[in-house]
């Protein structure tokens, strides 16, 4: 099934995406349905933002505790700033906060609440010296009306990861990891920080092969304390593998692998699944057709392959970011465009945000395109809400930033969970003595809170009692969940919902 957003129907070649019904809705977007399901108002709201150095993206959302949403993104055309902003949940502006100059830019990284009214934006901070580029990881704290209340940036140990592409953010701090794939032999650097960014110590580890890491993209922290970090490798002939290396909580070579699937694949993202497993998604190129695909690539914790599943969305596709739902399905999305093979070039105004959904198992559901003629537009980020609905932003007009809230199962055939998953927020985190639970309940019932260790057995059960409806404010006191120092997970239930989430006791 293909769903279409926008006002630009495209002729899609391939059988699996023929476009059969338009319909249109009041603000003016055109959806595209198969005839087989009921045309739906699928778009709730949309918004543009225009910034004050003519760019805006939309990279990263998470939710706020007062049911406000943040948003970080690149906030210059030539790159040198990033954005923290905060919206209403209808996407109205609150406020902006940017950082980076000319000669001092930001990469965005990251940007969530720390405790209520009080938010950070994470980045990666250079400083323009020549090709020896130093950069280092910068922490801005900003409170309720977006005042900076505090900020951090170490250039000494940003010289130290001078090639730092990966950062992963944990309850207990940051790990910011370096590929130095230019030293002899191969080196990979993890530098540790603080949760104030303060830096700790740094550490180097010889590469386990001569080719591993050849461009790093992204690290996750596990549960376990362990880090993995996927990049792509460069072979004799120009062809590209996957790398995937997992390194022990000391440091310690667990396991490298490498992924050769029959074409070349240029690694965008990955991220940890609710079930412990790994998902990769890359582009795909192929001599053998203009075709460039999505690449989606599951792997369980020791690193075998669960499945791999290639889907073409345009004849140009290019992935961004990965989410998965409360369902558990993939959500993939990007950009994308039309590919001229006579002139060897994307078609002008064929560039559309594109949003790709695949179940569990990673065969496809629907995919839709975001996109105004002759416009230059991408799908950065997304977010499920309370309500099943979709939080996206991302890019419109190649200059400004857009938010939607999106109804994507309604036409879909995707059944929803039941109980419903939402995430749930523990304050503070890491926590000594005394913590609060917050999320939010639909109706007035009972709920039961359970705490679980890290291989999922209870160590404690609390009833809470009849909830009334609306955003639930619970105090924890740890002497009360029999637990000892570590990390565990916690798990509200009622009669139809479940609040997960984790936190660290120290």
């Amino acid at each position: 099934m293909c769903v279409t957003f926008g006002l630009k129907p495209l002729a899609i070649r391939h059988p699996e995406f023929q476009i059969a019904v338009v319909a249109r809705i009041c603000t003016a977007l055109a959806i595209l349905l198969m005839p087989v399901v009921a045309s739906s108002q699928i778009v709730v709201w949309e918004k543009t933002y225009a910034g004050d150095h003519g760019y805006m993206s939309a990279e990263f959302i998470s939710s706020a505790s007062d049911g406000d949403f943040l948003v970080a993104g690149v906030a210059s055309a030539g790159g040198s700033m990033s954005h923290m902003s905060k919206v209403s949940a209808t996407g109205e502006l609150r406020w902006t906060h940017e950082i980076g100059t000319d000669q001092i830019y930001t990469t965005p990284l990251d940007c969530f609440e720390i405790e209520q009214d009080k938010y950070r934006l994470v980045a990666l901070q250079g400083i323009s010296v020549g090709a020896g580029t130093p950069k280092g990881t910068y922490i801005v704290d900003v409170g309720e009306s977006g005042e900076v209340e505090s900020d951090n940036f170490d250039p000494e140990f940003g010289n130290i990861l001078s090639n730092s592409k990966a950062v992963a953010i944990e309850n207990e701090g940051y790990r910011v990891v370096s590929s130095r794939f230019g030293s002899n032999p191969p080196m990979l650097a993890v530098g540790y920080l603080d949760v104030n960014a303060n830096f700790e110590r740094y550490e180097e580890f010889l590469a386990p092969s001569p080719d591993s890491a050849w461009v790093l993209w992204k690290a996750v922290g596990m549960p376990d304390g362990s880090l993995v970090f996927c990049g792509q490798i460069g072979q004799l002939g120009g062809a590209q593998i996957m790398s995937l290396t997992k390194l022990d909580a000391d440091g310690s070579l667990v396991w490298d692998k490498r992924y050769s699937l029959g074409t070349n694949h240029y690694v965008r993202n990955m991220i940890l699944l609710q079930n412990g497993d790994l998902l990769l998604a890359s582009n795909i190129s192929s001599q053998e057709d203009d075709l460039i695909r999505i690449s989606l690539l599951r792997v369980d914790a020791d690193g075998e392959v669960v499945w791999h599943k290639m889907h073409a969305v345009r004849e140009v596709a290019g992935v961004r970011n990965l989410y998965e739902t409360s369902e558990s399905t993939i959500v993939a999305f990007g950009s994308a465009g039309v590919y001229n093979s006579s002139r060897d070039v994307i078609e002008p105004g064929s560039s559309d945000g594109f949003i790709l959904h695949v179940d569990s198992g990673g065969e496809y559901l629907w995919n839709g395109f975001i996109g105004v003629e002759g416009e230059s537009d991408a799908v950065m980020s997304m977010y499920q809400l309370d309500n099943n609905n979709f939080l996206i932003g991302g890019l419109k007009g190649g200059a400004k930033m857009f938010l939607a809230e999106l109804d994507l199962f309604t036409s879909t055939g995707v059944d929803r969970a039941t109980p419903r998953s939402r995430k749930g927020k523990f304050f503070p985190n890491p926590v000594s003595d005394h913590g609060r639970l917050e999320f939010m309940m639909e109706t007035a019932q009972p709920a039961t809170l359970e705490v679980l260790d890290l291989i999922g057995r209870t160590v404690s059960k609390i009833d809470l009692g009849h909830l009334e409806a609306g955003r639930q404010n619970i105090p924890i006191e740890l002497s009360d969940l029999n637990v000892s120092h570590g990390t565990y997970y916690y798990l509200v239930s009622t009669k139809d919902m479940e609040v997960t989430g984790s936190f660290v006791y120290r």
